[in-house]
């Protein structure tokens, strides 16, 4: 099967370094006109902003000091979403959970998952949150593999939760995608049909270009890209 990206247009954003990065978009859940949500690392925190059907972008506001947002509304019906903090004193990344307003701007009854890295893993980061034809909520995240002999030695590690609460998380082993896979994203989470699109690694460049991929998976753990 041969996939391809057409009619690519780039948006319009107004801020500072980084902009743009981690993009989250949904359907809009607020009394918006605008049909979509956009969410973007930048400006300090995570960029909300409305998005129109001609791509226009009205920005809403900043979620201060997070980075990285994904949102999902579990088998419940609560909105929650999953983004990295950074202990400034220490420089550890931490994914955390909290319930989102339906406007997006508001974080509430925020917890810690468990999953977190020392800051030593530059690479680490940009999870990513579906949810299981089960009703449970799984993780997918950017990690290194510092044994590996290939130049991008990027990962997809994956963790899932114990309820469809989507709070407390068992990671789950090995890895999802090796050899330099980047910013996983599920597509599609359907019972033995799962869809999600990722990067290659930006290592590679200026000697390889970054490159859009395609996985395909029965059960969101083993993928073939």
């Amino acid at each position: 099967m041969t996939w391809s990206l057409l009619n690519i247009e780039e948006l319009s954003f107004r801020g500072t370094s980084a902009l743009g990065v981690s993009a989250h978009l949904e359907k809009n859940q607020d009394i918006s006109s605008d049909t979509y949500q956009l969410y973007y690392t930048g400006n300090g925190g995570v960029t909300v902003s409305s998005m129109s059907n001609n791509l226009q972008l009205t920005e809403q506001g900043v979620i201060d000091l997070v980075q990285d947002l994904t949102v999902i509304t579990t088998a419940d019906g609560i909105r929650r979403a999953y983004y990295i903090e950074i202990e400034p004193n220490s420089g550890n990344h931490e994914i955390f959970t909290a319930i989102i307003s339906e406007d997006g701007l508001t974080l509430s009854q925020v917890t810690k998952t468990g999953i977190s890295n020392n800051g030593e893993d530059l690479a680490w980061g940009v999870p990513d949150s579906v949810v299981l034809p089960d009703g449970r909520i799984r993780l997918y995240w950017v990690s290194t593999d510092w044994a590996a002999k290939t130049f991008a030695n990027e990962v997809i590690l994956s963790a899932t939760s114990t309820s469809t609460k989507g709070v407390n998380f068992i990671i789950d082993e090995g890895y999802r995608t090796e050899g330099g896979y980047v910013d996983f994203e599920v597509l599609k989470a359907n019972k033995d049909d799962w869809l999600a699109i990722m990067s290659s690694s930006p290592v590679t460049i200026p000697d390889e270009p970054q490159g859009i991929y395609i996985g395909a998976s029965k059960d969101g753990l083993k993928w073939e890209v």
